[in-house]
């Protein structure tokens, strides 16, 4: 979770905000106090305090971390400032992205993530597929060791049947190109689709043996859990482009008005940018 929590944040402001309210949590309960949460009716005993705090400090050095690779700090505002910047040479040779002309260009640190800009969304949402891939691969993994380890054979049949099925529906939709080419199913002569076959294989010999017929229904569902981490991609990149238009509001009024407008560009962001910051704890939270 909390490097989920930092891949959807991966904001440095936003982080450090939260690393500052982990550290306030871990000094207070050391000092043995209690926290009252009035929003939520709730009153953290000095234990509960320190790890929350441990826990909310994991999560905001991820988001931090996150937030250096997307160059991101309450938005774009490092970028607008040239410390960060979008190398289109560094990105098509890293990620294989052709990025169009963009306005920042030049910095000190280039920007390894570019999560806002719409050419690159494919390849991030494909990230979050293949997170969710090896997450979804690696639990059923951890049920057949366990169920092993317990000698509860129809639960290790199941856990060896279901980890075929979805090696197997995985290969399905990479080899027909998501349904695109399902004519490419039929080359035996490419391995994936040998692999694919016996995935499928041990799905069925997992069904029979494990007498667990409701897992033709399952595996559907677990293809579903996959496609799922894709809302990291959409939660992620939303609050972005919110976080981006605060902070572009922010920035136009400073340059429009001569005197008053850097110091309204700055309350309008503040005002945005903590109307944000609110919003993502209460997702979090609630």
């Amino acid at each position: 979770f909390p490097i989920f929590f930092g891949f959807i944040v991966a904001d440095i402001g936003f982080g450090s905000l939260f690393l500052i309210a982990a550290c306030y949590m871990i000094g207070k309960s050391k000092r043995g106090q209690s926290l009252p949460i009035g929003l939520l009716g709730l009153i953290l005993d000095p234990a509960t305090l320190y790890q929350v705090g441990y826990v909310l400090r994991t999560m905001s050095l991820w988001s931090i971390l996150f937030g250096a690779l997307t160059g991101e700090f309450f938005g774009n505002i490092l970028e607008k400032l040239h410390v960060f910047y979008v190398d289109p040479t560094l990105i098509k040779n890293f990620w294989g992205v052709t990025l169009a002309p963009g306005e920042h260009e030049t910095g000190l640190f280039p920007i390894l993530l570019p999560r806002v800009l719409p050419e690159f969304s494919t390849t991030l949402l494909l990230i979050c597929i293949a997170v969710g891939v090896v997450f979804v691969l690696w639990s059923w993994g951890l049920r057949l060791q366990l169920s092993l380890k317990h000698k509860h054979g129809h639960h290790a049949w199941e856990a060896l049947g279901m980890l075929g099925g979805l090696v197997g529906l995985i290969l399905l939709a990479y080899v027909s190109k998501a349904g695109r080419e399902f004519g490419a199913l039929g080359n035996f002569g490419n391995p994936l689709v040998i692999i694919m076959l016996v995935g499928f294989a041990v799905f069925i010999l997992g069904v029979i043996m494990s007498r667990a017929f409701l897992m033709l229904i399952e595996i559907l569902s677990n293809g579903g859990n996959i496609i799922s981490f894709t809302r990291l991609f959409a939660v992620g990149v939303s609050a972005a482009i919110l976080a981006n238009l605060a902070t572009g509001v922010g920035w136009s009024l400073g340059g429009v008005l001569p005197v008053i407008g850097p110091i309204l560009g700055i309350l309008v962001g503040l005002i945005v940018h903590t109307f944000l910051f609110a919003l993502t704890i209460l997702g979090h939270v609630m």
